[in-house]
């Protein structure tokens, strides 16, 4: 868990770097010549592009630590699936028609792991929209650049920013030509990892200390749905919300304390 922590403590810098970088103004009135704007917006285009590097960079060591849990070995299984016993039908009429949002459940070799792993699933959450939202600013950036990056320099700056793409290597152009729907698939089935996973820590064994070890995990998933479905005019992840309302339910009539807002609000 503490290399977990670790690997987790790399994304606030990122993310304070990404806010500064983005604040850099570009009209300034001492910016009298095109040349002069040019640089600028070059020199923020790498900026972007380190971070874009170093995020990827981050989530690559999430996934390294969880094959560590297996040893390498993929027949050593973290998730075990189950048939859920939870229902939602009351809440979800598309439940009795086409079966549960989320119809296997997982439980773990330990509660320690369980923990872990869904606190993996969040961090990746945010490791993947941040990726989603550096990699669209970069594209923004490098559209306002005059010029093409590959074309042959004409001034030392220009030289400059095509080494600059260069040193981040294959791995920001991989990243540049990913589409973003993959990013944002990719958080998707991180939340409903965390989901799935709900279940295992309601268990009566679990007690409070599973409805809070899952706390921060649920809730990021449900920001994740709920911006995704926004984005997708209401109707994308409209289920996936309707469970989390279940949840949020009983976890206010356990007393436990969040921040949770009901879809239908």
């Amino acid at each position: 868990m503490q290399r977990l922590l670790d690997i987790a403590y790399l994304v606030p810098p990122i993310m304070e770097q990404f806010d500064s970088v983005c604040a850099q103004r570009l009209d300034d009135d001492r910016i009298d010549s095109e040349p002069i704007l040019q640089i600028r917006k070059r020199s923020i285009t790498q900026k972007l592009l380190r971070l874009l590097c170093s995020l990827h960079s981050v989530w690559h060591e999430l996934q390294i630590w969880e094959a560590g849990l297996q040893n390498h070995d993929e027949a050593v299984l973290l998730y075990i699936s189950k048939l859920s016993s939870w229902s939602n039908a009351s809440r979800d009429p598309d439940e009795s028609l086409r079966g549960k949002i989320f119809a296997v459940t997982y439980t773990f070799p330990s509660f320690e792991l369980a923990g872990a792993l869904i606190y993996k699933a969040a961090v990746e959450i945010f490791v993947l929209e941040l990726m989603a939202d550096l990699k669209q600013h970069v594209v923004d950036r490098s559209g306002e650049i005059s010029g093409s990056a590959t074309a042959s320099p004409t001034t030392t700056s220009e030289a400059d920013f095509v080494m600059e793409r260069k040193a981040t290597g294959i791995l920001a152009e991989d990243i540049l030509s990913r589409d973003s729907g993959d990013l944002q698939q990719m958080s998707l089935d991180a939340a409903r990892r965390i989901c799935s996973a709900l279940e295992y820590f309601f268990g009566q064994d679990k007690k409070m200390t599973g409805r809070l070890v899952a706390l921060f995990p649920f809730e990021t998933a449900y920001r994740t749905f709920k911006k995704h479905s926004c984005a997708d005019d209401g109707n994308g992840c409209r289920r996936e919300l309707l469970f989390c309302d279940m949840v949020a339910e009983q976890l206010q009539r356990e007393g436990v304390p969040t921040n949770f807002q009901s879809s239908s609000t």
